[in-house]
């Protein structure tokens, strides 16, 4: 109960959804100064794309329409209570929140009038941009560590209304950067910066350590993923209890195998 009771206490003060196999605080930071820098666009294969599967090569196939329901599930909470920022969690590393929350981004994308930016602060292991077959040289650390501008870091890979500010590199003491004053104030510029986008940050998992738990006090809500037949009750159960002071939109079930024959061995 100690590490639960320690990570609760950097916390602020259900719903399940399956997917199939394939409050802020902000406090009185100095402003970061805003420049208008066009998010670069990158070209990437079809193919490629699919063989990684993220969820825009599968579109018009049955198995987006998992998305499309957790696109809209989470899209009238988020209207309900006019929240702009999601945080994604899971209970244990491997059970597919980062490819969950890239799909996710790119779905509510694809809804008229929504943009969307996801954010990679899995800073214990970050993953975002390997799903674009992409290496950035820079990226979300260079903001935090060297000052450099948000905007410059930005891509969209190809989709319309949808870009991704990556993690180039596992950040040694990225846990404390994460709650850190300068994560607080990257989180308060995106906002400024892009206030009609839908803000998703890709976090670490809850229980390996207090880094979601303690972010979580920096957007409006978080999204806990699990995987079906490996999260065991026990280990849902205490991530439960380590997120129960928090505004959970919701429990993901992801890798379910109770979907159509066709489909089911792509996730």
């Amino acid at each position: 109960m100690d590490r639960i009771a320690q990570a609760l206490k950097l916390a602020k003060e259900e719903h399940t959804i399956e997917l199939p196999k394939a409050r802020s605080s902000i406090g009185n930071t100095a402003p970061t100064k805003v420049e208008s820098v066009p998010i670069k666009n990158i070209d990437i294969p079809e193919d490629f794309l699919r063989k990684q599967k993220v969820i825009s090569s599968y579109w018009e196939e049955p198995i987006a329409d998992a998305f499309r329901l957790l696109r809209t599930r989470i899209l009238q909470r988020m209207s309900q209570n006019n929240w702009t920022s999601l945080g994604i969690t899971s209970v244990e590393p491997k059970n597919g929140k980062s490819l969950t929350t890239i799909n996710l981004g790119i779905a509510i994308a694809k809804e008229p009038g929504q943009s969307v930016i996801v954010v990679d602060t899995d800073f214990r292991r970050p993953s975002t941009h390997h799903y674009f077959g992409i290496e950035p040289e820079k990226g979300v650390e260079d903001v935090l560590l060297n000052d450099v501008p948000v905007a410059s870091l930005l891509f969209s890979p190809g989709l319309s209304d949808f870009a991704v500010l990556p993690c180039s590199d596992k950040i040694k003491g990225g846990p404390e950067l994460l709650k850190s004053p300068r994560m607080l104030e990257l989180v308060t510029t995106l906002k400024r910066l892009h206030p009609n986008h839908i803000i998703i940050y890709d976090l670490p998992p809850v229980l390996i350590g207090d880094d979601a738990i303690a972010f979580s006090t920096f957007v409006d809500a978080m999204l806990l993923v699990v995987e079906d037949g490996v999260t065991q009750d026990k280990a849902l159960k205490q991530a439960k209890e380590l997120l129960s002071g928090v505004n959970l939109i919701g429990t993901v079930l992801n890798k379910t195998e109770d979907i159509g024959s066709n489909y089911k061995d792509y996730y």
